[in-house]
């Protein structure tokens, strides 16, 4: 029971986490090897396993020979009573130890269905102690002592602990809102117990350990556990309502119609873990181990969050089409065929087999362990695939943008460490990750792309930007994905993480430094342009800003252009309140907290580029701006600043865009340079995605359309200073600007906003929910 007791939190975020199981199973002595198997422990992180070893140590009295020991000390238990004979256990210490054998099961069928956790667990019974025993003798009502002695006994046995807790989510759904009132029900059952006692130096062996055994009994009997159980119950409840704050789990939705809330009934009643999920799970056993050892449910929220992110994303995943590749069969080559690119193999780019490249496939649990796992994300010291090996990244097959994808070709994509950095937490290696549409085309264009995440994630930004890397390598780039540094600690090895904004625009201009001396090996030549989304469009910014020479023209998405526009409004409380939730972002890519900022400060200044451009407008390479006008993450002024500044107009007062904007989309020339500027009426932050249909911050269906066309403008723009060889590109991505926006049909089931927004576990409170779905849209 205080096994259970111990494992409560645990228990409560896989039960809060939309995770679902058939009923998995997790042996004690699979997981105990586990933490002993030192090719595991290799796959943790430095600080995970030397979290792992200091509890492993600490509790070596808690952990012997890979079962867990329950001790039960007592002192002074009668075992009989009367005048002829007396006797009582005067100290007993007894071990119950659950056995290798012991299984752990979790089955969730559903968020509708409650959750039970049972425990089984074998008992080995092992005890020793002493007895004192009294023999008397009643004469005409009297007692009178004829001896006493004392003796040791020892105690083997056997029985079968059952014990079934049970989370009941009491779930309801208004159109507005999803409430979770969570109890908790507590059963338990002691199967077949059984003792041997063996008892020295007595005349009444046989007596004493009848005696033993009836005492031992009555600590088991069935009331007793009973009342242990109700009191375990009612910590588990108390620790379940503390963990949600001591109130209901309310999850806002946001305004839906009547289709919608169908779709959302059928969601929460979806079995939601299948084999992918189990897969993974068993893959991450040395995790899970160093959860429940070392009372840290960090990785288990990120390992829950992970499962139920790649099982519910694995149904928006599209058949795309591939450039043919070639191997030898039998001295004969001919193009390779789907199952030779499921295994690791030799190929070829041309018919004449001439060209070879490396090959080794991703699976989508290969994906999933990476893609959602922050600590491998990006860390260019883990060796996924061998050096210079080619391969097809899953996530270029997920349909989570507004813009279709099925008409693309699935690219192929590299890894590469462009840069090393060496700190106190030791080295850390940033990745950088090539994508093209055939291996050895030529005469690209090259593109850097930077994801969005507050300058403080990556997982979801990444993901979401991979997912569209397809139209641009469909348009002739060779697209550059690095990662960086962060300025928060949950994402990230220990050596990555906790840096400021200067030291994540050195990277990523040490990025471009790298894809400026590297294009040429990927086939592409000439000046690099740039997209951004959200953070990664600031970044984007400020690389155009410091490097036009080198830098051809740059595509930001609802970008922050001028901290000092953004820290005056702070300061003065004149955003909305979800607009002011990114200050803590910003006060941590500044270092200090925004109240102690001041607008002269160097580091301010120099991110305030509407001011740094308005002199001399021409420095700045052309951008294309495209920003929502319902942004309630980064006003849609910080767009607007930069297009003035770009006209020389900056100091103009009247705003750029009138207040009433009834037209789904406006389009404005920021100078002379064909820079742009797209607001899109509906639009909120991360408008370029579309999630289950359901998820679509541009808004409307006919809002989401006129973002689609400005997206594929805005792939024209990019292209309309490369070479001639891409102008009939050019032209066909200018002649398909009125192609349909996506309807977001998944083929396995629609999941809401909130789900999505959920992965890294539904156990957050409703006031941290938000923060939760700013960063999985890639805000900045």
């Amino acid at each position: 029971m205080m096994l259970l007791i111990r494992y409560f939190p645990l228990l409560a975020v896989l039960w809060l986490s939309p995770v679902h199981a058939d009923t998995f199973s997790l042996p004690l002595g699979q997981l105990f090897q586990a933490g002993h198997d030192r090719a595991a422990l290799e796959r943790l992180d430095a600080e995970v396993r030397e979290a792992l070893a200091t509890s492993l140590g600490d509790r070596h009295g808690w952990l012997d020979s890979g079962a867990v020991v329950l001790s039960y000390h007592a002192e002074s238990l009668p075992l009989d009573g009367g005048c002829e004979y007396a006797s009582e256990i005067e100290v007993i210490d007894l071990q119950m130890r659950a056995s290798d054998a012991s299984q752990f099961s979790l089955q969730l069928d559903s968020l509708r269905e409650p959750g039970r956790f049972v425990a089984d667990v074998p008992l080995l019974v092992e005890a020793r102690g002493s007895v004192q025993q009294r023999i008397g003798k009643r004469v005409f009502g009297r007692c009178y002592p004829l001896g006493k002695d004392s003796f040791s006994f020892t105690v083997t046995g056997q029985g079968r602990l059952v014990l079934t807790t049970e989370l009941n989510p009491h779930l309801t759904v208004t159109a507005t809102e999803l409430t979770f009132t969570p109890t908790v029900d507590v059963s338990a059952e002691l199967l077949a117990p059984s003792y041997h006692v063996t008892v020295d130096g007595t005349w009444f062996e046989n007596l004493t350990a009848e005696q033993i055994e009836k005492g031992i009994a009555r600590e088991l009997r069935p009331e007793v556990i009973s009342a242990h159980t109700a009191a375990l119950e009612e910590q588990l409840g108390a620790a379940l309502s503390a963990a949600l704050g001591n109130e209901p789990l309310r999850i806002p939705l946001a305004n839906l119609d009547a289709s919608q809330r169908v779709l959302l009934d059928q969601m929460l009643q979806t079995e939601l873990l299948g084999p992918l999920g189990k897969q993974y799970l068993r893959d991450n056993l040395p995790s899970l181990l160093y959860a429940l050892v070392a009372d840290d449910t960090g990785p288990l929220k990120e390992l829950v969050g992970a499962v139920a992110a790649c099982e519910l994303l694995a149904s928006e995943q599209r058949e795309l089409a591939l450039d043919t590749t070639y191997q030898r069969v039998a001295g004969v080559c001919q193009a390779a065929t789907a199952e030779s690119l499921m295994q690791p193999a030799t190929l070829f780019s041309d018919p004449q087999c001439s060209n070879r490249f490396a090959f080794s496939p991703t699976s989508w649990v290969d994906y999933c362990s990476v893609s959602f796992d922050s600590r491998r994300l990006g860390n260019g010291a883990l060796e996924q695939h061998p050096a210079g090996s080619w391969t097809l990244s899953p996530g270029t097959t997920l349909a989570l943008g507004v813009q279709p994808i099925e008409q693309n070709h699935q690219p192929f994509m590299t890894r590469a460490v462009y840069k090393q950095s060496t700190g106190p937490a030791g080295q850390c290696d940033l990745e950088m990750r090539i994508y093209k549409k055939a291996v050895d085309a030529s005469a690209l264009k090259p593109l850097l792309a930077l994801h969005g995440g507050s300058w403080n994630s990556r997982v979801f930004g990444f993901v979401g930007l991979e997912s569209m890397i397809s139209h641009y390598t469909e348009s002739g780039f060779v697209v550059f994905v690095p990662f960086y540094r962060l300025t928060g600690t949950q994402e990230g090895t220990q050596a990555c993480h906790g840096v400021t904004g200067a030291e994540i625009t050195a990277d990523v201009q040490d990025a471009l430094n790298w894809v400026t001396t590297q294009a040429g090996t990927y086939g592409a030549s000439g000046p690099v342009s740039l997209i951004g989304q959200s953070a990664g469009a600031q970044l984007a910014l400020a690389l155009a800003y410091h490097n036009p020479g080198t830098i051809d023209k740059a595509l930001l998405m609802y970008p922050p252009t001028d901290f000092g526009r953004l820290i005056e409004q702070l300061q003065s409380e004149a955003l909305s309140e979800r607009q002011r939730q990114g200050q803590q972002a910003l006060a941590d890519y500044l270092g200090r907290p925004i109240e102690t900022v001041s607008l002269y400060d160097t580091d301010v200044q120099a991110n305030s580029f509407p001011a740094l451009i308005d002199p001399s407008p021409l420095q700045l390479p052309p951008v294309f701006l495209i920003h929502g006008a319902a942004d309630q993450t980064v006003p849609v002024d910080q767009s607007e600043r930069l297009c003035r500044a770009l006209a020389g107009d900056l100091s103009n007062t009247p705003p750029l865009l009138p207040t009433s904007r009834t037209d789904l989309k406006q389009t404005y020339q920021c100078g002379p340079q064909d820079a742009r500027l797209h607001v899109i009426a509906q639009g909120d932050h991360a408008l370029d995605a579309c999630v289950f249909s359901l998820f679509c911050p541009a808004g409307n269906v006919s809002s989401r359309q006129a973002v689609v066309t400005s997206l594929q403008e805005a792939q024209a723009w990019l292209l309309a200073s490369n070479t001639a060889s891409n102008k009939e590109q050019q032209r066909i991505l200018s002649d398909n600007v009125t192609q349909t926006v996506a309807t977001g049909s998944t083929g396995g089931g629609i999941l809401s906003v909130w789900m999505l927004l959920g992965l890294t576990g539904l156990y957050r409170k409703a006031g941290r929910w938000s923060g939760v779905a700013r960063q999985i849209q890639g805000d900045s």
